[in-house]
C-alpha cells in the first residue's frame, strides 16, 4: 500500500523533503478518489536505484468484482525522458529571451498575418518614444509614414521560407513624428504554429544624411 510504501522508504533510506511530500500527495489522491469515485490525474517523483524518475499517473476506481471490497487503481507511465526535454526547452527559451531583452539593437517580432507587434525589446521602446504596452498596441504599418506604405508592403509582404534573412532599407516613424531612417534585418520563425517575422534594426540616420550630403 502508499502507507507501507511511505513508511519502508523512510526506514531504508533518508527521504528529502519533496519525495516524502509526493508520496503523502499519492496518498491522498488514492483517499479522494475512493472517497468521490473520481478518476484523478497525478504527477510525482520517485527515488529508484538509477535515480530520481518522474511519473505521471491515472488514479481510478478498480472496476467492481462480485465477492471484491472496492479498491483503487494507479496506473502510472515514466515521464523523466519528457520532464528533461521540457526543463531543456524552458532553459533554452529563456536563454533567448535574455538574448533579447537584453539586446542593444531594437528587436522585435511581429505576426506575419496581422502585422501586430508580438513582443518588442527596452531598446526598441527608447528609440521610438513607445512604451512596451503602447508598442503592442500598434502594427508595424503605424510606424511606417503613409507615403511610405506601398514600399513597405513591397518589402515586407512576400511570404518567405522560415529561416531566410532579408536586408532592406526603411523610413520608421518615431512616437514624436520624426523619421528614423533604418536598415532592418528580419526572418520567419515559427513560434508554435504562428509564423512571426523576427527583425533587428540599424539605425543608419546618420549615414543616409552623410550620403546625402556627399551627393550635393
Amino acid at each position: 500500500t502508499e502507507r507501507s510504501f511511505i513508511n519502508r522508504s523512510a526506514c531504508t533510506r533518508p527521504l528529502g523533503l519533496d519525495l516524502l511530500l509526493d508520496g503523502l500527495e499519492r496518498l491522498r489522491s488514492l483517499r479522494r478518489v475512493f472517497a468521490s469515485g473520481q478518476p484523478e490525474k497525478l504527477e510525482y517523483s520517485l527515488q529508484v536505484p538509477q535515480g530520481l524518475r518522474w511519473f505521471a499517473a491515472d488514479v481510478r476506481m478498480t472496476p467492481p468484482v462480485p465477492g471484491r471490497a472496492p479498491s483503487v487503481t494507479l496506473v502510472a507511465r515514466d515521464v523523466t525522458d519528457q520532464k528533461a526535454a521540457e526543463a531543456a526547452l524552458r532553459e533554452s527559451e529563456e536563454r533567448y529571451r535574455l538574448l533579447f531583452d537584453l539586446s542593444p539593437l531594437p528587436t522585435w517580432l511581429v505576426d506575419e498575418e496581422t502585422l501586430r507587434f508580438v513582443a518588442v525589446n527596452d531598446a526598441a521602446c527608447t528609440q521610438y518614444g513607445y512604451s512596451r504596452d503602447e508598442f503592442l498596441q500598434h502594427s508595424l504599418p503605424e510606424i511606417h509614414f503613409s507615403e511610405d506604405h506601398a514600399g513597405f508592403r513591397e518589402a515586407f509582404g512576400a511570404r518567405r521560407p522560415v529561416g531566410v534573412r532579408r536586408a532592406f532599407r526603411a523610413r520608421h516613424c518615431r512616437r514624436d513624428g520624426s523619421a528614423l531612417e533604418v536598415e532592418v534585418h528580419s526572418y520567419t520563425i515559427l513560434l508554435g504554429q504562428r509564423r512571426v517575422r523576427f527583425a533587428v534594426i540599424f539605425d543608419i540616420t546618420a549615414r543616409v544624411q552623410l550620403e546625402e550630403q556627399l551627393r550635393q
